[in-house]
């Protein structure tokens, strides 16, 4: 996951939409593609085997 000093200095963890994308896809999760991040809002998308 990219890791952002900002994010970092901020929430105390240096990544926090690819990671989080990344535990709601459960199992054998992958991002997708890159992050897209603008200066309101970061959006990850993952994958992962769903029932």
């Amino acid at each position: 996951p990219t890791q952002s000093q900002r994010v970092a200095s901020a929430k105390g963890v240096p990544s926090i939409a690819e990671a989080a994308a990344l535990v709601a896809a459960g199992r054998n999760g992958r991002l997708l593609g890159k992050r897209i991040a603008t200066r309101q809002a970061t959006c990850a998308i993952a994958i992962g085997e769903g029932k």
